[in-house]
């Protein structure tokens, strides 16, 4: 690996023991190799630690922030992507897991297009059954004008109730690491709901230039157990 990252991924993690292997195993066996990985224990109590100690032991690319106090997911965000150094950053829920060249594909479009963010599809999994979540606004390069054209006024809505332009998770999305501690800096700690939200469609406006992609590599797992079950 060189001096700096391209990509740093950061994982925070509490209590997920059961996916946990599967999820950081998908990213330490990605094509790509110029990669940082942070996994961020929130103060688990489960053996979500020891599954992040083997990792760390085999792959001197990972990196554990073990947190003495449970804060929630955005403090364990914020102290990510305080500590990575890459280019870009990427979020990955513990509960979810990655395709072998997800990350390269997604970061060829930086390369080629040289975005400030890419908003790809995913693929949600829940019991078993897989579906290909897509942005609703077309695929393709934007720059300053057409994300306040063509992007900005579909963003939240387009068209049907609920329905919003853009993916409005934060993970999986490529984001240029400057940009995204800005943003993610004001998101309040105690949001539980809509943490995603907050930061993408905060964020997005922001942009430069951005590559909306039909690429689905980041599998979702929507679990019975999740904080959006749980709240709801």
């Amino acid at each position: 690996m060189s001096a700096v990252a391209d990509i740093s991924i950061i994982v925070p993690i509490y209590n997920v023991d059961p996916y946990l292997y599967q999820c950081v195993n998908s990213i330490v066996n990605q094509s790509m190799k110029n990669i940082e990985i942070i996994l961020v224990n929130d103060a688990s109590t489960d053996h979500s630690l020891h599954i992040c100690e083997y990792f760390r032991k085999n792959d001197n690319r990972v990196i554990i922030i073990n947190k003495k106090k449970n804060e929630g997911l955005v403090s364990a965000r914020k102290i990510g992507i305080h500590h990575a150094s890459g280019n870009y950053v990427m979020y990955v829920d513990a509960d979810d897991w990655i395709s072998i060249d997800y990350l390269e594909k997604i970061y060829n479009l930086v390369i080629n297009y040289n975005v400030e963010a890419i908003f790809p599809s995913h693929i949600r999994e829940f019991l078993g059954n897989e579906k290909i979540i897509k942005n609703k606004i077309k695929s393709g390069f934007y720059n300053k004008r057409k994300i306040q054209t063509q992007v900005l006024p579909k963003m939240l809505s387009y068209g049907k109730f609920f329905s919003h332009g853009i993916t409005s998770y934060s993970w999986g999305k490529l984001f240029l690491r400057t940009k995204l501690l800005e943003f993610q800096s004001l998101i309040p700690d105690d949001i539980i709901m809509g943490e995603d939200a907050a930061l993408t469609f905060s964020i997005l406006p922001q942009l430069k230039s951005i590559y909306i992609s039909d690429i689905a590599g980041y599998y979702y797992r929507q679990r019975p157990g999740s904080i959006v079950k749980e709240v709801i």
